[in-house]
């Protein structure tokens, strides 16, 4: 749906480009994006630089601390380890028709977003959120796309209890 009205407001003007191009021009734009998923392979400083350029503060305060920084960079590393394929596929994916309706999905389907998250704007998930029959955005005030460092115990802690209400079983968390 990156195609809807709204659905990119806030986003950068890197990312917003490249999903232009991608709708537009995807044979041209998948070999880039597959270039610089090479290149984030070879140069974990590209990548680096790429991140500290287009992430909000938040997220530049969140991974300039050691431990983040170092798993986020071991994530990317694994990620493409296997080459860049991947993620010019995704990025496919991400600009092309989807193939169903957004209306079709019967589940009930939660949403996290930061409010300051200008990689993935808040937009996207409001627009999916609009769509879906099912749907509750919890919106986390000044995170970003990294949010999930920050919030990932109280987003278990709500699946885990959420679980617990439909099932009636209940399983500890984490020990």
């Amino acid at each position: 749906p990156v195609d809807s009205p709204g659905t990119l407001r806030g986003m950068n003007g890197v990312n917003r480009a490249f999903l232009a191009a991608g709708r537009r021009y995807p044979r041209l734009t998948r070999p880039v994006v597959s270039m610089i998923g090479t290149l984030w392979r070879r140069s974990p400083l590209a990548a680096a630089l790429w991140f500290q350029t287009l992430l909000p503060r938040t997220d530049l305060t969140l991974i300039s601390q050691p431990s983040i920084g170092r798993a986020l960079g071991a994530s990317l590393q694994q990620a493409l380890s296997q080459g860049s394929r991947g993620v010019a596929h995704e990025f496919g994916l991400m600009v092309s028709p989807w193939g169903f309706a957004l209306e079709e999905i019967a589940h009930e389907v939660r949403f996290w977003h930061g409010d300051a998250d200008s990689y993935v704007p808040i937009g996207m998930a409001e627009h999916l959120c609009s769509r879906l029959r099912r749907a509750k955005l919890e919106v986390v005030p000044g995170a970003g796309h990294f949010l999930v460092v920050d919030a990932a115990q109280s987003i278990l802690e709500e699946m885990v209890e959420r679980m617990e209400c439909t099932s009636g079983a209940s399983a500890p968390l984490m020990e």
